[in-house]
């Protein structure tokens, strides 16, 4: 997998072009369905707009090949296009982008529709927390009580996303770690205890 940015939560940005207003929505999502929820809470949330435009990726922003976009009645190739532009420039995936478009009497012409839809996503863009997207490894294993004040220390000191605790038969941990240091992790957990640890 190549390195790629997703947002950490929703973002909102809006635009002004010729008292035409497009209000951006950025949601994170991790699957098609995800793209068009987000998509029906937009539309609900503005039905009386004159368009909805979209555009999403799932996984990685170059050759994922989940992707989608839409015009939305809107000329050919000036909104969902140069959505999906502006979040494969910025190496964003795992996003679902929608621009709501309130009409405002003046046409804007292709050039001025493209610049306001790709404008309008990376209004929202720089409200939004980007974070660099990492793979992560699921870590499971236990040991003995002696050993939780020791294993908790060293933890603390490790690149760990998540964990659980729970105590059946010693002390049980679960750990989300990120992949790239899973053989570390578990070469120092094993120093720690002195090899007394049991993965499960």
């Amino acid at each position: 997998m190549s390195k790629f940015f997703v947002i950490k939560h929703p973002a909102y940005g809006e635009l002004e072009s010729k008292k035409s207003r497009f209000l951006a929505y950025l949601k994170p999502i991790e699957s098609k369905d995800a793209a068009m929820q987000h998509l029906e809470d937009v539309r609900s949330k503005h039905p009386d707009a004159a368009h909805h435009c979209w555009a999403y990726i799932v996984g990685e922003p170059h050759n994922s090949g989940i992707m989608g976009m839409s015009d939305d009645r809107e000329p050919h190739n000036t909104a969902g296009r140069p959505m999906l532009s502006v979040l494969q420039n910025r190496n964003i995936g795992n996003i679902a982008a929608v621009v709501v478009r309130y009409w405002g009497g003046t046409k804007l012409g292709t050039g001025g529709l493209v610049r306001a839809y790709s404008g309008a996503v990376q209004g929202a863009l720089e409200n939004a927390q980007v974070i660099e997207k990492i793979e992560t490894s699921e870590l499971m294993f236990q040991i003995e009580f002696s050993a939780e004040a020791a294993v908790r220390r060293k933890l603390e000191s490790l690149p760990i996303i998540e964990s659980e605790i729970n105590y059946t038969n010693g002390v049980n941990f679960a750990l989300t770690i990120p992949a790239s240091e899973k053989e570390i992790i578990i070469s120092t957990l094993c120093d720690t205890v002195n090899g007394k640890i049991s993965f499960l």
